[in-house]
């Protein structure tokens, strides 16, 4: 599909990149200074990766090579070798290579230079030779000595995967830029990215981006809507909105790729074999994570099978834009409506699950769905005042709620709250409660902190610092319904206190962390040591002899490495 963009659009990608990026500032602790043109570049990545990987903004600088991506946020000179970041897709077994190009003036004509093809040879070349010594021999710190510390730890981690004995990677390379057209790659350039091992070239530039993000096909579908449910806001003359719930039967309906299945309104007929339009959801900024991605979308259809008339309570609703409504027929107590030129902008997740459901039922999905609603909210889009595209980003990047926010009102966080607050110490269940009893107390443990320190505990120390998520979503009932939670979450607190207090008494000699505190949790709890001094000059001393195969990493980059978690296990004769 070819998109006409315009300087104006041009420069709504050049907003969302400095909005972004400002998120990622606000949530990473950042408190430099960026002029807004270096924002609108940095926040080109960030935006890119955001949408096509789902990794969380304060992540997604670990997958960024760029040299001056890292001189800028890192405060780190890098040769990337023409590779600006890399992402390792392992369900589907693809290594994403990716270069970005940022203009910031428009051109109607802009491309790419096409020595870019270049550039990326000098790395996919290093990649080659390291995959193949990877063969031989482990890769040594002499293998690796010419590439600049961070390139070198992507090198080493992409060839020991393309080394592994039946290995069946894909490498996609993949070129960005908010340039008008695409750059022409040669025959014999594509041959000569074949031996290098690339199975894939692709471009985005600002036309396809649009057309992922904010592209416009035309679809009606034809609905009858209660007037008794029906809730109207009138913006202007030109602009409404409405809200109101509709049968689950009724959204496959005006979502079918077949047109008379949208337009017949009644949806009666049980036999129908509805198959999903994808184009209805171009507008949506985020793709379809499925099932395995996403415990949200698996919580979708485990509603639709167990409790389909609990659906609307469950769920937040669709977000649906039109360029116009049309009452087709009245009746006493509804109308027939006609949308025109509808979109999902909110709710794809939702809908795509719904026919994951579907296309998994044995028996008629029709009766299992009839008792199914869902909350709509439907606007009438006049391009001239409303931008469907920032109703698109708006409704899509509000503040979630988290799984943390979710266990908050537990029962045994509130169990736990009161067991701490009658042993004198504070629990902060809820972040950002600034107001709350705990203050009163001289010790407070918050809820993530103590999730960390039981899942250390547990034998993870190396990912407690940055699977939060996990701790308070998969792990959580693994982690919390144990015997004896309340004492031991006290046990562990008192424990936790202790280690910062001998940490701070050895403060002339070693630098303490939370990440180090979970490991000493670790080795006190599953090994034969019992002091914490004793401890402490363990783990030190384990830190400073980690070599990491002659790279050099920051100690706080070697604790969260598994391969470090192994060698401290060796270590300490912990055997799992």
């Amino acid at each position: 599909m070819i998109v006409n963009i315009t300087q104006a659009e041009f420069g709504i990608l050049g907003d969302k990149n400095k909005r972004i990026f400002d998120e990622y500032l606000s949530v990473s602790g950042n408190d430099k200074s960026f002029p807004e043109k270096k924002k609108a570049e940095l926040g080109f990545y960030f935006n890119i990766f955001r949408s096509q990987h789902d990794i969380s903004l304060k992540d997604i600088p670990d997958y960024i090579i760029d040299g001056d991506f890292n001189r800028e946020i890192l405060g780190e000179n890098n040769d990337d070798l023409g590779i600006d970041a890399y992402y390792v897709d392992e369900e589907n077994g693809i290594i994403y290579l990716y270069n970005f190009k940022y203009r910031h003036e428009f051109n109607i004509n802009s491309q790419m230079n096409p020595k870019v093809l270049s550039d990326v040879s000098s790395f996919l070349g290093a990649l080659k030779i390291l995959k193949e010594k990877n063969r031989e021999h482990k890769l040594s710190k002499y293998d690796l000595q010419k590439y600049s510390r961070k390139t070198a730890g992507v090198l080493e981690e992409l060839a020991g995967i393309l080394a592994e004995i039946g290995a069946t990677f894909k490498i996609y390379l993949v070129f960005v830029s908010n340039n008008m057209k695409q750059l022409s790659v040669k025959s014999d350039e594509k041959k000569y990215l074949s031996k290098c091992g690339v199975n894939n070239v692709s471009e985005f530039t600002l036309p396809t981006i649009y057309t992922e993000w904010f592209g416009k096909p035309e679809f009606n579908a034809q609905i009858i809507i209660d007037n008794s449910e029906m809730i109207s806001y009138k913006i202007n003359k030109l602009q409404n909105t409405y809200i109101f719930p509709i049968s689950i039967i009724d959204l496959v309906g005006i979502t079918d790729e077949e047109e008379t299945n949208r337009d017949n309104y009644k949806r009666k007929d049980s036999e129908w074999d509805p198959k999903f339009n994808d184009q209805i959801i171009e507008k949506n900024v985020r793709r379809y994570l499925g099932r395995k991605k996403s415990k949200y979308n698996e919580s979708i259809v485990k509603t639709l099978q167990t409790e389909p008339e609990l659906f609307f309570l469950y769920n937040n609703g669709i977000t649906i834009i039109v360029d116009d409504t049309e009452i087709i027929e009245e009746f006493s107590d509804s109308k027939r409506y006609n949308l025109k030129n509808l979109q999902i902008v909110n709710g794809g997740q939702t809908v795509r699950a719904v026919y994951d459901f579907i296309k998994s039922q044995t028996t008629n999905w029709f009766e299992s769905l009839k008792n199914a609603k869902v909350l709509i909210k439907l606007v009438k889009v006049d391009n001239d005042k409303v931008r469907s595209e920032k109703i698109a980003e708006y409704t899509n990047s509000q503040n979630p709620i988290s799984n943390i926010d979710l266990r908050s009102n537990d029962n045994v966080q509130i169990r736990l709250e009161t067991f701490f607050n009658q042993n004198n110490y504070g629990y902060n269940r809820k972040v950002g409660d600034l107001d709350a009893s705990y203050t009163d107390y001289p010790e407070t443990l918050e809820m993530v902190k103590l999730g960390q320190l039981l899942f250390s505990k547990n034998g993870y120390p190396h990912m407690a610092s940055n699977t939060r998520s996990k701790i308070f979503g998969t792990e959580y009932e693994k982690i919390f319904s144990v015997e004896n939670i309340l004492e031991q979450s006290l046990e562990l607190f008192k424990l936790f206190l202790d280690i910062k207090k001998n940490y701070n008494e050895l403060s002339d000699k070693y630098v303490y962390s939370d990440q180090k505190a979970f490991y000493i949790i670790y080795l006190l709890k599953n090994s034969k040591r019992r002091k914490i001094p004793n401890t402490i000059k363990f783990l030190e001393q384990t830190i400073k002899g980690f070599d990491n195969n002659g790279i050099v990493i920051a100690d706080s980059r070697k604790l969260i490495k598994a391969d470090f978690k192994m060698y401290l296990d060796k270590k300490a004769n912990i055997k799992k």
